[in-house]
């Protein structure tokens, strides 16, 4: 009788990410432990450079550590096959990058469907997917507009549609807002809050946006690839919105 899994959903347990750049030895990452639960709403909160960055890539197994371990449901990512970790990638994991990577040729529901169709999904279902993703975040009107015809807002609203039309566990997000100007930035950040309250989604997002603190439920800031241990720097707990 197998039981189920009752840890933390991803963790990093003393991990260092080190680079080599011009003979010198970088560390972009330097001995953070942290743990995230299922459901979360955690912000890596920094400045350029910070590490948040390269943090959010180990979580999301697209890097390796240098040293130390990430775990995803108490497993060692580095020891998870090469299949396997792309099957998490395109089941479980969902990724919204600062750039909002859509194909200018293809319509908002095109480029939803696309992880679909690259998973063999049937077509019914996978039309059916991409229209209720892209309602979700309240562009069910734009199915048929391409990237062009669409705001910065909107295009990073459909970049969010595609990276949960799977119905990840996980939603990791890099500098979702970069490109967008406040209103457009608070639209983002209260979506994947409300993405987190309705269907316990973790969302781990990587920002210098500070706005971010008024959805996060944690806040963990970076300095100079650790995490800050200044009082005031602290991990920070807010009460998620519509709970009680």
């Amino acid at each position: 009788m197998t039981t189920e899994y009752q840890g933390p959903q991803l963790a990093a347990e003393d991990v260092t990410r080190e680079f080599t750049v011009g003979g010198r030895m970088i560390q972009a990452v330097r001995s953070v432990s942290m743990a995230v639960e299922q459901g979360d709403f955690v912000a890596l909160l920094g400045r350029s450079g910070s590490g948040k960055t390269t943090l959010l890539n180990l979580l999301g197994g697209l890097d390796t550590p240098s040293s130390g371990l990430v775990l995803f449901q108490g497993r060692d990512m580095t020891k998870i096959g090469a299949a396997e970790m792309a099957s998490l990638r395109r089941t479980t994991f969902g990724f919204v990058f600062q750039s909002f990577g859509l194909l200018p040729l293809l319509s908002a529901h095109e480029n939803v469907e696309l992880p679909l169709r690259i998973g063999g999904i049937a077509r019914q279902e996978r039309e059916a997917r991409a229209k209720e993703a892209l309602g979700v975040v309240g562009l069910g009107h734009r199915l048929k507009h391409r990237p062009y015809e669409l705001s910065g807002g909107e295009q990073q609203r459909v970049a969010i549609a595609r990276a949960m039309v799977h119905r990840p566990s996980v939603i990791l997000a890099d500098e979702p807002t970069a490109e967008l100007d406040s209103a457009n930035a608070k639209t983002v950040f209260d979506l994947l809050g409300e993405i987190v309250r309705r269907d316990r989604v973790t969302v781990i997002v990587a920002t210098h946006d500070r706005a971010v603190m008024e959805v996060a439920q944690r806040v963990l800031e970076l300095r100079d690839g650790a995490l800050d241990k200044q009082p005031e720097a602290q991990e920070k707990w807010a009460k998620p919105k519509g709970k009680p």
